[in-house]
């Protein structure tokens, strides 16, 4: 938790935490885990400083029914009738960044990019040997993704531009493809089963818009990088 005397001075506090994958498979564990993890950082951090930024995720949006639209925008309603955790405690999380002037929002969709980071091909040979081939999310939800650099480009930018409110952080040039899309070519290229997608974490089946942020004068570094 943040104390006030340690963000003494800071321009502002970044709050970018995310539960580990292993202790984020089942809804049972998120449940366990996400409340603390977002919802309490959140919360410490705005009482700490008068200006936070959250990296939140587009899975506040569920899998984005709720939405009349093709797009998924920053007015686009959250699913709040939804059950799981992941929704409801990134939702919380965010209205607590909010609950000051200088809170803001950054809705992020998958990171990528990271020297530590493993391609979405081994992400495939993970699943088959920690989760047995079975994965949370559907077939039909689009693969949103994000290069690291460019949401630390995006960070920067909100703090320099002094944005504030809800800002989608996803590229957006060329529409996202469907995970099944993704990683059923990645399996069959690689030799590897194909993935079984159990549909249990809802993520946005619409593409998801950063209209609002490229109108306020960001531009993606990586906006199309091919997938492997």
């Amino acid at each position: 938790l943040f104390r006030s005397e340690a963000a003494s001075g800071c321009d502002a506090v970044l709050v970018s935490v995310s539960p580990p994958i292993m202790q984020a498979r089942t809804a049972e564990e998120r449940e366990a885990s996400y409340r603390q993890v977002l919802v309490e950082s959140c919360r410490s951090a705005a009482a700490a400083c008068d200006q936070v930024i959250f990296l939140s995720s587009i899975s506040v949006y569920g899998d984005g029914r709720q939405e009349a639209g093709k797009l998924l925008t920053e007015e686009s309603p959250r699913a709040v009738d939804s059950t799981e955790p992941s929704t409801i405690y990134y939702s919380q999380a965010e209205d607590a960044t909010l609950s000051i002037p200088g809170g803001r929002v950054l809705r992020l969709p998958d990171i990528y990019g990271h020297p530590r980071d493993i391609d979405f091909t081994a992400r495939v040979a993970l699943a088959h040997e920690h989760m047995g081939g079975s994965v949370s999310f559907a077939a039909e939800g689009r693969l949103h993704r994000i290069h690291v650099d460019d949401v630390a480009e995006a960070v920067i930018f909100a703090v320099s531009h002094q944005l504030t409110g809800v800002y989608n952080c996803v590229p957006d040039v060329v529409a996202s493809p469907t995970n099944s899309e993704v990683f059923d070519r990645l399996a069959d290229e690689s030799g590897q089963p194909r993935l079984e997608f159990r549909g249990e974490l809802a993520t946005p089946i619409k593409q998801v818009s950063s209209a609002r942020l490229r109108a306020a004068g960001f531009s993606f570094a990586h906006p199309d990088d091919p997938i492997h």
